[in-house]
């Protein structure tokens, strides 16, 4: 079984799954199992590097996200893609699930944030960081 070809960015611990899932520059996803560490799955779909993946135990989905502007989710009992979740306008820098809820959070490169359901995949709501550091000014008021 061949493990990755390149920087493993991220592993993740599936613990009801007894599985472990990498994320890695060559693309590509394995799922692991933690007793025998044989490679139960190679979930490919990314067209460049994946670095970050989060996992809902409550929804049984995973989802990773790299250097595209999509974010991709993924059943860690299938090899295909289940849907991909469209709306960033930068590469993604990370993914995060919010526990107890079918909610995931997706961040990227320019600041902005995106709250989504997992239970329809629809963005619930967008919101952005101020990169700047400086104060927002309400363009709204101005002539």
């Amino acid at each position: 079984v061949l493990g990755h070809t390149d920087i493993v960015m991220r592993l993740l611990v599936l613990q009801k799954l007894n599985n472990i899932a990498s994320a890695s520059l060559d693309k590509t996803i394995a799922m692991w199992d933690s007793h025998t560490n044989e490679q139960l799955l190679r979930l490919e779909g990314h067209k460049k590097g994946v670095f970050d993946l989060t996992y809902n135990p409550n929804f049984r989905l995973m989802v990773s996200c790299g250097f595209e502007h999509d974010a991709f989710v993924w059943s860690p009992f299938v090899n295909s893609l289940v849907y991909r979740l469209k709306g960033h306008h930068a590469s993604l820098v990370g993914c995060q699930s919010v526990e107890d809820s079918p909610e995931i959070i997706t961040a990227d490169t320019s600041g902005v944030f995106k709250l989504w359901d997992v239970r329809n995949f629809q963005c619930v709501q967008t919101f952005s960081a101020n990169l700047s550091g400086h104060e927002l000014k309400d363009s709204s008021r101005m002539t």
